[in-house]
């Protein structure tokens, strides 16, 4: 199986792996081999790649070589936003949400359909 929420994995492992109030970055090695009990735990695919903005940030990959589809990559900052919006208190999470097989171009605004036999 699949997991699409690889950011929200690497959210929780960094936050379990800092040792320090002030949320002091953890070790690679510490994130890296948090992530992969939780991936281990979980039963999913994950991967991953994690790069620290701060100073000396050295990547973490898990997986990195694992092809995804790109649809998977899109929830994660889709979850974001839910999640984001419901600490904001713009909707709850109990909230209905509708999904649609129906876009609309960027390029001139014409409406365009998903067959529903593409639609997953």
């Amino acid at each position: 199986m699949r997991h699409p929420l690889l950011l929200l994995a690497m959210a929780a492992a960094a936050t379990s792996c800092a040792r320090e109030p002030d949320m002091t970055a953890p070790k690679p090695e510490d994130l890296l081999a948090a992530v992969t009990q939780r991936v281990a735990d979980s039963g999913a695919e994950v991967g991953v790649y994690y790069l620290s903005l701060g100073p000396g940030g050295a990547p973490i990959t898990f997986n990195a070589d694992v092809r995804m589809h790109a649809a998977s990559t899109m929830k994660v900052p889709v979850m974001m936003r839910l999640f984001l919006d419901e600490a904001e208190g713009l909707r709850s999470m109990a909230d209905p949400v509708e999904v649609t097989r129906t876009f609309h171009s960027i390029v001139d605004g014409s409406p365009f359909e998903l067959p529903m036999d593409s639609d997953s």
